[in-house]
């Protein structure tokens, strides 16, 4: 893993981190909600051996990323276009992982002249997708209602339950353990996995809930994207046993977007989707995009 602080015009920092090949196609990885960059050594194996160069960054207010007051998803292109240009990336693909999707697909509807290919994997919808029979998890469901319809509580109950999970992650992931579906149970369990899982989670709130708070924020209000206007190939890939974001959104955001390409695998749920597919998906994003 090679660490980089990105130092942006306004002063901010951003924190990144590498995996897989120095030397192969640039794909930037949108970690999902809770994360961090660290993350991204889930794909180190798969990065190394399709010749990807996998950077994952903090968002603002996550891991060692400094805040941005009033953060808005129409913020981050810019962001990212500063942190490629110092990372020598003229171009690059994005990969967005569960809460990271619509920051991965903010990048490319901003950045077409940049941006080739992204890939949406386990990717959440705006509100507006969501319907009451979907299956999501009530977990999930209230997080977003209550960013959409009481944002001002937002700040406080994430100020409380961000410094929470990161001190209690296990009992955290046992309780979602006890909800998920098969594929996700064996995923969460897996002595490989857990760990990484953990030292990702952990390092997402490093701060606290601010940048929980920020994304929350984000996802309970109109993202702003005109899905129709995005240039890149856009592929996505989702489990139809998702219990956490279920595949109705997907689905809902692929009809929107111009040959979107869609990858729904039987059985398959929320981190067992990224797990087994990693390879899958960054041998699609690592032709040179040169």
């Amino acid at each position: 893993m090679i660490e980089h602080r990105i130092n942006l015009t306004d002063g901010r920092t951003l924190a990144a981190a590498e995996f897989g090949d120095p030397g192969g196609t640039p794909v930037i990885y949108s970690h999902g909600f809770p994360g961090s960059r660290l993350g991204g050594e889930l794909g180190q194996a798969a990065a190394t051996q399709h010749r990807v160069r996998l950077i994952a960054f903090d968002r603002p207010g996550w891991g060692a990323s400094t805040p941005q007051r009033g953060r808005r998803l129409a913020d981050w292109p810019d962001d990212i276009a500063q942190a490629a240009d110092q990372l020598e990336c003229p171009r690059f693909n994005l990969v967005g992982v569960s809460g990271g999707a619509p920051f991965a697909l903010a990048c490319a509807a901003a950045l077409p002249d940049r941006v080739d290919r992204v890939g949406l994997v386990c990717g959440l919808g705006p509100i507006e997708a969501m319907h009451r029979d979907d299956g999501m998890m009530g977990h999930t469901r209230f997080g977003l209602t209550l960013a959409s319809r009481t944002p001002w509580l937002v700040r406080p109950v994430l100020a409380i339950v961000g410094p929470l999970l990161r001190h209690f992650f296990r009992p955290a992931v046992a309780n979602l353990i006890r909800h998920a579906g098969e594929a996700d149970r064996a995923t969460l369990t897996d002595p490989e996995i857990r760990p990484v899982l953990e030292r990702e989670f952990r390092e997402g709130f490093r701060q606290g809930g601010a940048g929980a708070s920020a994304d929350a924020l984000i996802y309970g209000n109109d993202w702003g994207l005109e899905f129709a206007a995005i240039q890149a190939e856009v592929s996505l890939w989702h489990g139809d046993a998702d219990r956490v974001v279920p595949s109705s959104l997907a689905h809902w955001v692929a009809a929107r977007i111009p040959d979107a390409k869609t990858n729904f695998h039987p059985g398959e749920g929320h981190f067992s989707i990224v797990i087994r597919y990693l390879p899958e998906i960054l041998n699609v994003l690592s032709p040179s995009t040169e």
